[in-house]
């Protein structure tokens, strides 16, 4: 029943419309369906206890759900001021909008590092412990095959594995 109700609605809506100028109407209708998508998605939100939902999220998940609550909330504020013609340039609701931000940008920066590669330390070691050994015991000559080209092959001492193996 509140599905038809809701079609009636957005019917006499657009009935509504009809009387504005071409672009303005399309955008009231556009606008009136975003309304409609967000509170669909809303009352899907509103069927599952907010507990569960957040209980299969990682913290990163959590706190980038928490901040797009803030960030809806206080934006919606922000347009309910306007709407009313309410000066919103010395308001808190900027301040609040500018701290929420700066959440999100600090949200962002961790999933960044999150993403970056990550350094193999014992592989690190590996390497060290190999080059050092290969110093301490003539390190690594290198000898040009003979040629005119700059760009022969070269030939290098042979390595730890291959000292090791005779």
């Amino acid at each position: 029943m509140e599905s038809d109700r809701t079609t009636e609605l957005r019917t006499a809506t657009a009935e509504e419309y009809a009387g504005l100028p071409e672009d303005v109407g399309t955008a009231a209708m556009d606008l009136d369906r975003s309304l409609s998508q967000a509170e669909d998605v809303f009352k899907m939100l509103a069927c599952v206890p907010f507990s569960e939902v957040q209980s299969k999220l990682t913290t990163l998940e959590k706190a980038k759900l928490d901040a797009l609550g803030a960030y809806a909330v206080n934006s919606l504020f922000w347009n309910y001021l306007k709407i009313n013609e309410v000066e919103t340039e010395g308001h808190g609701i900027n301040a609040e909008l500018k701290l929420v931000k700066s959440f999100m940008q600090r949200i962002k920066e961790a999933e960044d590092k999150a993403k970056a590669p990550r350094i193999d330390k014992e592989a690190s070691k590996r390497f060290v412990r190999n080059a050092l050994w290969d110093e301490a015991h003539g390190g690594a000559q290198h000898k040009r095959k003979s040629g005119n080209d700059a760009s022969d092959d070269i030939v290098s001492a042979p390595t730890k594995s291959a000292k090791h193996a005779s």
